[in-house]
Formats: C-alpha cells, sequence, structure tokens
C-alpha cells in the first residue's frame, strides 16, 4: 500500500500540449513549466455498471470519448447547475427545520433554577 502511494506521489505526466514531462503539484493538479497548461488526473472507482455504460456512450458519442471533456459539460451544465441549488434550498430546509426542532426546551423548576433538555420525569 504505501509502495502505491508513493508512485502515486512522484507520478510525471507528460504535458497534453508540448509533450514535456511534468510533476504532480501539493494540490494534485500538473501545470507544465514550458507552456503553462494545466490538467488534473481523475479516477473513479465503484461505479455502478447502468452509469458507466451511459456516461461512456454520452462520451463517444459527443466528445469523441474523451471522458474529462463529457464530465465537464455535464458539471458546468445549467441543468447541472440547477439540480445543485434544488439540493442546497433542501438542505437549507432541513437546517432550519432540524434547528428549530432540536433545540433543547427549558424548565424553571420549583427552586428556581432553569434546567435544559431533559423529560419530565427528571431522567436524562
Amino acid at each position: 500500500m504505501e509502495q502505491g502511494k508513493d508512485i502515486i506521489k512522484f507520478h510525471k505526466e507528460k504535458c497534453f500540449n508540448c509533450g514535456e514531462p511534468v510533476d504532480k503539484g501539493a494540490d494534485g493538479t500538473f501545470k507544465c513549466p514550458k507552456c503553462g497548461f494545466e490538467w488534473a488526473n481523475l479516477f473513479i472507482k465503484r461505479l455502478p455498471k447502468d452509469a458507466f455504460f451511459m456516461f461512456k456512450d454520452y462520451a463517444n458519442a459527443g466528445f469523441c470519448s474523451d471522458y474529462g471533456m463529457a464530465l465537464k459539460s455535464l458539471v458546468g451544465s445549467s441543468e447541472m447547475k440547477a439540480v445543485f441549488e434544488m439540493i442546497s434550498d433542501i438542505d437549507q430546509r432541513l437546517i432550519r427545520l432540524e434547528g428549530t426542532e432540536q433545540k433543547p426546551k427549558e424548565r424553571k423548576m420549583l427552586d428556581g433554577t432553569i434546567k435544559t433538555g431533559g423529560n419530565r420525569n427528571g431522567t436524562g
């Protein structure tokens, strides 16, 4: 396992633009010192079979099997942005709902102290 990490750590790529060998940066991206071209590699494991074939067909048909550009088109699309906005909106609604219902209840005791949380019989 450690040997594999070392191989990835010191992995070199050739620049797609000029062919110059390029070292992997600390953030996992590559930047060619000669021409300045920047890119990143992405490896996906355990992709469901149906999703794999759907994405592969999409990339083959519209992007000559260039998976990176196919992914970019999906992520940058207005439809995907709309989905992310809907998910964010739902997430914010859940936070508001959980925030109001999760507040511990306060009760004033006979001796004047205020007890937070728990139940009526004094346990918890």
